[in-house]
């Protein structure tokens, strides 16, 4: 079952608008949840809110206090005749296939 996402030379893709994943850590140094939303992460970069930590994959770190949003995130293993697939998936949708 797809639930939207795509593994493209690197760079995680949804198919909703094909826009790549912003990681963000937050001011403690701890990963929350990645975002979409790359209007808010230029308002923030502008902002001096948050600062570039890695280009690739592109990786931003909050300067403000935030609380740890994070989600569960569910591993799927296929072990078939011929190959192995796995997935990695929210409730809301497919975060890496291959």
């Amino acid at each position: 079952m797809s639930l939207g996402g795509k593994f493209i030379k690197g760079k995680q893709k949804n198919r909703k608008g094909d826009a790549p994943v912003v990681y963000v850590i937050n001011k403690s140094g701890q990963p929350i949840m990645p975002t979409q939303d790359h209007r808010k992460v230029r308002l923030w970069l502008k902002e001096h809110k948050a600062k570039v930590v890695k280009r690739v994959p592109f990786t931003i770190k909050l300067k403000h206090p935030t609380k740890n949003h994070r989600q569960e995130i569910v591993l799927g293993v296929d072990a078939g005749s011929k190959g192995i697939g796995i997935c990695a998936a929210t409730e809301k949708q497919e975060l890496f296939a291959g």
